[in-house]
């Protein structure tokens, strides 16, 4: 997969800092290769190095960002995609960056997942590209998007409307709808191709007299806006046949969500708000097909929480290198996805914390960071909309990365099997642990081990463990009524005497006094 080079113009020196501060290039397949204060020595830069992806401000000393898109359009044999940054939310700028075939236009302050979705979709165009050609819209197309967009984001004001009005055909049109598309298939999840194919789809779809516009949501999902002239009856034939003509377009299923229908387009936000809402808190499992958001609170649809070991048993399999554990793990996981409606944030947590425990686990290791690992980030974000099939293999190439990762420390057999012992003692310090059933564990000699131990973390192995079933215990001391043999049992040690010889070796006090005595 061929890196793509960005190049970022902007007259403030910390908005440079500032992407690769919140965009980790390298995980996404981009190298930042360059930058400029003004459009000027962009332009001779541009022409040298020819990077992939602009990204560039619009108000800028000298060359303006507009003037520098046009320069750059003039230059033969050249097509880069175009990103503007602005802090002016104006639509004539919109326009004239449209008409200059921007590839998207985004607000200052930047938002990390707004970029990130944008540079996701170009980067799985231009890996498409030889195989799927690209398709761009008429500026026209664009235009229409961007206002679309921001008709649907919150109330609109006087001025949105009266654009809208004048750019939109609305003749005749009594009833608007929201719709979200959710490819399934791969082959549809870039989101220029899913836009194409949408548009396809609906020139090729009549009932009665309708309008509909395609943009790009934020979370990478496809919007549609829809404008009919039949009661509201028609609004459900209407998704139907769209999503008849979808199936037989791609062969793949897929789902269309749809939210109430409102009789002005200065209302049709409701509609979308309706949606994103919904599926913001309710992870819709129906089978594919079309879903109408419910008008009233459906309580029965109020979901369960994800059992809270779950994510910590996955990361623990893969920390032991154990894949028919993982594996069972995910299959639980689906089972429980498929069988039990749970709550769209439910889904988010439990990958943020699968990602959080896998990254803690390799960065413990040697602090490489497998990028499977690192975009379960982007995939908790978008979790309401993405279809489980979706969820499920990202995690299963994050566990695959990770649990690669640590068999190939195992077998070095060095530093990154200490670790990985260190934080089985961490884990399991209360059961029966000792060298000769670690070194079993992981194939090594037990002499070895406990000298490679103390090499490594410059601590012996007893010694560790005692510190590790110690700190546990004064936990319990100070938070619990547990009687001292309980207490002692608690954290490993089969004989009180000997815990209370251990603690005061540990503490220079007994854990009787170390109860009674004041916090310090």
């Amino acid at each position: 997969m061929r890196t793509i080079t960005v190049f970022t113009v902007d007259d403030e020196p910390h908005v440079h800092a500032g992407l690769d501060a919140i965009i980790d290039w390298a995980v996404l397949g981009y190298r930042h290769v360059g930058s400029a204060l003004n459009g000027d020595d962009a332009l001779v830069m541009i022409e040298r190095d020819r990077p992939d992806v602009i990204i560039t401000d619009i108000r800028m000393p000298g060359m303006g960002g507009l003037e520098l898109i046009g320069r750059v359009r003039e230059i033969p044999s050249y097509a880069p995609d175009i990103i503007i940054v602005s802090g002016y939310d104006e639509f004539e700028y919109a326009r004239k960056a449209m008409r200059s075939r921007v590839r998207d236009y985004l607000l200052k302050p930047i938002d990390e997942d707004d970029l990130t979705t944008l540079l996701v979709a170009i980067r799985s165009r231009r890996d498409a590209e030889s195989s799927v050609p690209e398709r761009t819209p008429p500026p026209a197309d664009l235009i229409a998007g961007t206002l679309v967009r921001r008709l649907l984001s919150s109330p609109p004001s006087p001025e949105l409307l009266t654009a809208g009005r004048n750019a939109l055909d609305l003749g005749g049109l009594s009833l608007f709808t929201f719709a979200l598309f959710l490819p399934f298939d791969d082959a549809v999840e870039n989101t220029e191709f899913a836009l194409d194919t949408m548009r396809d789809v609906l020139s090729s779809t009549s009932v009665g007299k309708r309008a509909a516009w395609v943009y790009r949501e934020e979370n990478g999902t496809v919007g549609v806006l829809l404008g009919l002239d039949d009661p509201a009856t028609e609004v459900a034939l209407y998704t139907k046949g769209l999503y008849r003509k979808l199936v037989g377009h791609t062969g793949s299923a897929a789902k269309i969500v749809v939210g109430r229908p409102v009789d002005t387009i200065a209302d049709v936000w409701q509609s979308r708000r309706d949606v994103i809402d919904f599926m913001s808190n309710i992870y819709v499992l129906d089978a594919a097909g079309v879903f109408v958001v419910p008008q009233s609170d459906d309580s029965s649809a109020r979901a369960r929480r994800v059992p809270p070991d779950t994510a910590g048993d996955l990361v623990a399999a893969v920390e032991d290198g154990h894949g028919d554990q993982c594996e069972a793990c995910i299959e639980s996981l689906v089972a429980l996805f498929s069988t039990t409606r749970v709550s769209s944030r439910a889904v988010a947590d439990l990958l943020d914390a699968i990602r959080i425990g896998l990254q803690k686990l390799m960065t413990e290791l040697d602090g490489d960071i497998p990028a499977e690992v690192a975009l379960l980030a982007r995939v908790a974000d978008a979790a309401p909309f993405s279809p489980l099939p979706r969820i499920e293999r990202i995690v299963r190439a994050a566990v695959s990365a990770a649990l690669d990762r640590v068999r190939e420390l195992r077998r070095l057999g060095r530093s990154g099997t200490i670790q990985l012992v260190k934080r089985r003692i961490d884990r399991l310090y209360a059961s029966d642990l000792s060298l000769t059933v670690l070194a079993d564990e992981y194939g090594m000699n037990p002499i070895y081990l406990g000298q490679l131990f103390k090499k490594v973390l410059g601590i012996g192995f007893k010694e560790y463990l005692r510190r590790r079933r110690v700190a546990a215990a004064k936990k319990l001391l100070t938070t619990t009524d547990l009687r001292i043999p309980e207490v002692a049992a608690s954290v490993g040690y089969r004989d009180a005497e000997f815990f209370v010889e251990q603690f005061k070796r540990e503490t220079g006090v007994t854990p009787v006094a170390f109860r009674g005595a004041p916090e310090s």
